[in-house]
């Protein structure tokens, strides 16, 4: 009877976790929006293809897959997020500059957000942050049941040196 009743959960939990929707790269960028990494008041958010200045060997580690989709989904080509729709109340910058051009411009922190890979229960996304200090960080969204996700980590991908 024990047995049965383990085999049951157990199969219960697989279908659940197979019928669960894939994370669509929208529901991402809301959740990232909606985060503390761009909550600070008074940034100016864009969208730039990006690898995280990552294009090469890298002492990064991601799941399976993950840097491949991220990778394909930043490749030549494509293009970047429109965040028109999206809910936040940060300003949102055009395409018509890079971001680092929309710093100088407006003298103001600008955060731009590559596009996502994302691999079943993995996600990843290249927040680059143009102040005086340059930074990228690469952000992992992870699934935690069902439909839900949450930004399970963040890791630094490069920094430069403060301008003078």
């Amino acid at each position: 009877r024990g047995f049965s009743t383990v085999l049951l959960l157990v199969c219960i939990a697989t279908a659940m976790s197979c019928s669960a929707p894939p994370l669509t790269e929208d529901r991402a960028v809301q959740l990232l929006l909606d985060s503390r990494l761009v909550a600070k008041d008074g940034l100016l958010l864009t969208s730039e293809l990006s690898y995280c200045r990552i294009d090469g060997p890298t002492e990064i580690v991601m799941a399976d897959g993950l840097h491949t989709a991220f990778k394909q989904a930043n490749k030549s080509g494509n293009t970047p997020l429109d965040l028109a729709n999206f809910r936040t109340r940060h300003e949102r910058l055009d395409h018509s500059k890079s971001a680092r051009q929309w710093f100088y411009d407006r003298g103001k922190p600008v955060i731009s957000i590559s596009r996502f890979g994302i691999v079943e229960n993995d996600a990843v996304v290249c927040v680059h942050m143009h102040t005086d200090v340059e930074r990228a960080i690469f952000v992992y969204l992870k699934r935690k049941a069902g439909d839900e996700w949450e930004i399970a980590s963040q890791e630094l991908a490069w920094e430069s040196p403060k301008e003078k």
